[in-house]
């Protein structure tokens, strides 16, 4: 499951809508756990208010950032709008509208086009919620006052309810006494939060106030007569939903307990049988029956089903399992295969060829976390507790303890870092396939960048008013020779790569690259407009252009060193594609591609995807996912897929107007696509 930051059912409690950790909106089938379909690119927030439309189609979604209305059913976005302008909204399929609230108005626009129809200016209310109500006014929800009542026709307030919101003075009671006017100059000692039910006839305003005890929630019938008095307790909207239309509430006790409120009665507090077993709960929302209990969680979104009138009735929703998704690691040298590590220690390969056969090349005792590969076939791999040495299929040819958690394939040699390396020892081994050691190095400062295609190190260390360098290769023999050693005065780079024996690249902090040249120390600048915060760089085989990975976003772009021509960004493609690029495998033997993995250890994702693109153009030509039981398949952006037997009945898709998902046929003419990127180096 993904990591969810909000979450909401629809009426009828058959789809569940997602905000994943990502930014991404996903709505899934909540009996099997499908994923039905993914919008990318929404703006994560604090505050966010997430629901579909009473007939299932749309889903709508406010944060802080911004809005979209979102037919999901026919994969489109129906309306949208960008960040600080709309703060609620409510979709009203049955009439075509869409009702967006700014803070002092109210405006309409059509649901079939997005274009506005009206706009009801209301003063400085500071609008927080606008809800259709049973009978087709809007109820909303003021943060300086209290309720209006809109009538979206005649676009008049037919009413409006003081809350009485607690004030507190800006100024003391000695300057209200030299200056009593002072005395009118209050703000709302809180912040209120209102919610509709799933029937659309009750309204629960939430006050929360400075303090626990100045916390209370009212409800009030859609004809604003006051369903039930202050009810005193300090509760969170986005954990205290309404269980269905049982006109009771849900509530989120110490993150872990949920307990059924009545807001008739505040003494009675009924708990129920629901454990999240320290999951952080971000969300929590019930159907209209209140039969179906959803939670998003930093481990994923999880149902409970159970009986509103029954409380020992609850238990968890068993979603058909689906193997984890393991994580590749290296292509191997002959070009055709691609190595993967599982969770159970299990170093495998899955061959690009019809069938996708795999194979088992070697096991460990642990989570298999690095596997790096000899140009004689041969494997080293890596737990937290030990590393080996394989030859496919048998014993391993050399064991040691501690961890390998950094490689380069240098020559016929793979850089690591020593098992013993620490902060501020950083030591990095050469090792040959037999697990002997040619030489080892350290500095200081740290790790180095190392471009394993020209067997070259670099060692960069900066302070604020200079930075030292030191350049050197990994010489035929296996042995680390310094070739230039040197200090730069104002140095304001915060990346640096070497490009051959004689220079290194630099990446400042205004977003330009530079070639130092090693004896002069003399930069000259290559070109400007780089993305900022700039992770990994790895440069192609060529020395043309270089292919760098953002520090916080999973992306990544082409970066050719002429400046003529332009960055260009790896392409992404629908969400059944994954998510994003997040770690760095590496090119592909004959340099022609380059590999990248989405999985992330957020969590275990089972939609988690490795990516191939063309190293040249930028575009994306496959998608691979492998799992622990050996299903893999391969996804072309045309829409083309082959798997092999064990992922039958996997690859589902669903047609734009349909709510089921559909058995995909797979189709062995994708490897026509993937033979440039296959084979040994030219």
């Amino acid at each position: 499951m993904v990591p969810t930051n909000d979450l909401a059912l629809s009426d009828d409690g058959r789809f569940v809508v997602t905000l994943g950790m990502r930014g991404q909106l996903s709505v899934w089938d909540s009996r099997s756990g499908s994923l039905l379909e993914t919008l990318e690119g929404q703006a994560l927030s604090w505050q966010s208010d997430l629901a579909f439309t009473p007939d299932n189609r749309y889903v709508s979604y406010v944060s802080t950032y911004g809005a979209v209305v979102w037919d999901w059913l026919h994969r489109r976005i129906a309306w949208t709008r960008g960040e600080h302008g709309v703060t609620a909204l409510a979709v009203d399929p049955a009439r075509g509208r869409i009702h967006a609230a700014g803070k002092s108005e109210v405006s309409q626009y059509s649901l079939a086009d997005g274009k506005e129809l009206a706009r009801t200016p209301l003063g400085e209310v500071d609008i927080d919620t606008i809800s259709l109500t049973d009978k087709g006014t809007l109820l909303i929800l003021c943060k300086r006052t209290g309720l209006l009542f809109l009538d979206p026709e005649t676009r008049q307030v037919t009413r409006r309810i003081d809350l009485g919101y607690p004030r507190v003075s800006h100024f003391t009671p000695e300057q209200i006494e030299k200056k009593p006017e002072l005395a009118k100059l209050t703000t709302i000692a809180g912040r209120p939060f209102g919610r509709m039910d799933r029937s659309r006839s009750r309204f629960r305003v939430f006050f929360s106030g400075k303090k626990p005890t100045d916390s209370w929630f009212r409800t009030f019938g859609t004809d604003g007569a006051v369903a039930s008095g202050e009810y005193p307790i300090q509760l969170f909207p986005n954990t205290s939903p309404w269980f269905g239309d049982t006109g009771r509430m849900l509530w989120l006790r110490d993150n872990q307990h949920v307990e059924v409120l009545d807001p008739s009665d505040p003494s009675r507090r009924d708990p129920l049988p629901i454990s999240f077993a320290g999951r952080a709960v971000t969300r929590i929302d019930t159907d209209r029956s209140g039969g179906l209990i959803a939670v998003s969680t930093d481990k994923g979104w999880f149902c409970f089903e159970g009986s509103p009138d029954d409380h020992q009735s609850w238990k968890p929703r068993q979603l058909p399992s689906v193997p984890p998704v393991v994580t590749v690691r290296s292509p191997h040298p002959d070009g055709k295969t691609m190595l993967y590590g599982s969770t159970s220690g299990t170093i495998g390969g899955v061959a690009f060829e019809p069938g996708l056969p795999h194979r088992l090349l070697g096991k460990m005792d642990e989570e298999v976390l690095l596997i790096a590969t000899f140009p004689d076939g041969r494997l080293l791999a890596s737990t937290e507790s030990d590393h080996a040495i394989f030859e496919e299929g048998l014993p391993p040819l050399f064991k040691g303890k501690g961890e390998t958690h950094a490689t380069w394939n240098c020559r016929d040699f793979i850089l690591r870092n020593a098992p013993d390396a620490r902060l501020g020892n950083a030591k990095i081994e050469v090792i040959r396939s037999d697990g002997g050691v040619l030489d080892s190095f350290t500095d200081k400062e740290g790790w180095p960048e190392v471009d394993p295609v020209k067997s070259l190190v670099l060692y960069r260390s900066a302070t604020l008013e200079s930075a030292r360098y030191r350049l050197g290769e990994i010489t035929e023999a296996g042995k680390f020779r310094i070739r230039h050693e040197f200090e730069r005065a104002d140095d304001r780079g915060y990346l640096a790569i070497p490009e051959s024996t004689d220079s290194a690249l630099l990446f400042s902090m205004d977003g330009e690259l530079y070639r130092i040249d090693a004896r002069s120390k003399k930069s000259v600048k290559l070109r400007d407009g780089l993305p900022d915060e700039i992770g990994e760089v790895h440069p192609s085989a060529d020395g043309k252009h270089l292919t760098v990975l953002l520090e916080e976003e999973p992306r990544g772009f082409l970066v050719p060193l002429d400046s003529k021509k332009p960055c260009i960004e790896l392409a992404m493609t629908k969400s059944e594609f994954g998510t994003g690029i997040r770690n760095w495998v590496g090119f592909t033997p004959n340099q022609r591609g380059v590999w990248f993995d989405d999985h992330s250890h957020l969590s275990e994702l089972a939609q988690s995807y490795a990516g191939l693109w063309d190293s040249g153009t930028g575009k994306l030509v496959a998608r691979l996912r492998v799992h622990e039981n050996g299903a893999a398949l391969i996804l072309l952006p045309d829409g083309r897929c082959h798997f092999n037997p064990e992922a039958t009945g996997m690859v589902m898709r669903r047609k734009a107007g349909e709510t089921t998902l559909s058995p995909v046929e797979s189709s062995p003419d994708v490897f026509k696509s993937l033979e440039p990127y296959l084979g040994k180096p030219r």
